[in-house]
This record gives C-alpha cells, structure tokens and sequence, in this order.
C-alpha cells in the first residue's frame, strides 16, 4: 500500500477570500466555454454541417470575451475530449458485439436442450418413452430413470415422477431462461445501435478546484490563467 510522507495540497480556509472567489469565478467562465464548444462540436458532427460561418475559436473568443490563447485552449481541449469519446463508443461496440456473440451461443445451447426435454415430454404423453441419442438419461428394466450428472446422479422411481418433478420443472425454468437472454441480447442490440450518436456526460474541474483540498498544482495553473484570461 502506498504511504503519502508529505503532501502539496492547498487549503481553501488558507487562501485570501477575494482570491477563492477569483478562482471560482475563472473557473466557471472556463468550464462554461468548454460545455460551449464541445457542444457545438458535438452537434456539428451529429448534423454533418456547419453551425457558423467563423471558426470555433473565434465564435468562443467572441461570445465569452477571452483572448486567443484561452480560446485555443478550450477548443483543443474540447476537440482532444470529442475523439477521446468517439474513440470509447468504437470499443463500447466491440466489447458489446463480444456479448451478442456469447449470448447468441448460449441461446442456441439452451434452445436445444429445450428442444430435447420437449421431445422426451411428447414421448411421455404418448405413452411410450424414449431418449434421444448421446444423453445421460437410462431407462432400466425395473421402471426406475436415472440421469447421470457431473457430481451425481438423479434417480426417479417411475415415469409420472419423471414428467413431474423433472420434466416440467425443467421446461419452465429453461423457458424463463431464455426469455431473460433474448431480453438481454434486444437490450445489447439497441444499446450498440443507438452509441453512435450518443456521447457520455462529462464534467469539468470545478469541483476540485473548489472543493476544500486544492492541489498546488492545480491553484497555480488557475492563478495564472487569471492573469493571461482578459
């Protein structure tokens, strides 16, 4: 387990109160320029068109009175933030096509084990019982049934008890198992179809920058983006 043996943190009971409420004040100017531009960034790629006729970084300077540096600042990291994102949706996907393709497997497992039981129940209602071929159920000369498991193995004294407390038990649960698979796969085949024009939510640094426990680092790099801001 790491040990921190000293620490760099800045406490905002430490710090002047017209300087915390610099700090805030940048801050949120900064956080609502960059919610700003990655909106429209968002929304220019989503409609495949041009919202206006100046770049991003004019219409940033222009609407929130900032010098170039800043607006640059914003833009790119709005632009890192946009490729960052669409980067995750292209892994979203290939881990959710990884999904469908094991739950599609499962499916088609379960289907015919069902299919088995299904064939097995008819022949119990015609009276005559038969097993299909490469299963671990025994019909012996007594009347008894038995199926051979991993770790056991069930026996059932005659047919009814058979049909009863197996075959029907069995049926229902496979059935609701299914059910809750295809439901599953529905969900993962619209979550994957609709990630393309979906971006997460994300926030900005406010908070920290806030919050009781400020890094040095952090105090620093807001100071001085105060003086070069206007």
């Amino acid at each position: 387990m790491k040990k921190a043996y000293f620490s760099k943190r800045i406490w905002k009971e430490d710090i002047n109160v017209l300087t915390v409420a610099e700090m805030a004040t940048l801050s949120k100017l900064f956080n609502c320029a960059k919610r700003f531009a990655f909106q429209t960034l968002v929304r220019q790629k989503r409609w495949e068109r041009e919202l206006y006729k100046e770049s991003i970084h004019l219409v940033v300077k222009r609407k929130f009175g900032i010098n170039d540096y800043i607006a640059n600042s914003i833009v790119r990291e709005s632009q890192a933030l946009l490729k960052a994102q669409t980067e995750l949706n292209k892994l979203y996907i290939k881990q959710t096509d990884e999904k469908v393709k094991k739950i599609k497997k499962k499916l088609k497992k379960e289907r015919s084990f069902l299919t088995t039981l299904r064939k097995i129940k008819d022949s119990c209602v015609e009276g005559n019982l038969r097993f299909p071929k490469n299963t671990n159920y025994a019909l012996h000369s007594s009347g008894l049934i038995s199926l051979e498991c991993k770790s056991c193995s069930l026996i059932w004294m005659n047919t009814y008890l058979f049909e009863h407390q197996y075959l029907d038990l069995t049926i229902k649960r496979l059935k609701a198992k299914i059910g809750r698979l295809e439901h599953r796969l529905f969900r993962l085949e619209e979550k994957k179809r609709s990630w393309p024009l979906i971006f997460l939510a994300w926030s900005l640094a406010q908070k920290s920058c806030l919050s009781t426990n400020l890094r040095k680092k952090s105090l620093y790099k807001i100071i001085s983006l105060g003086k070069n801001f206007f």
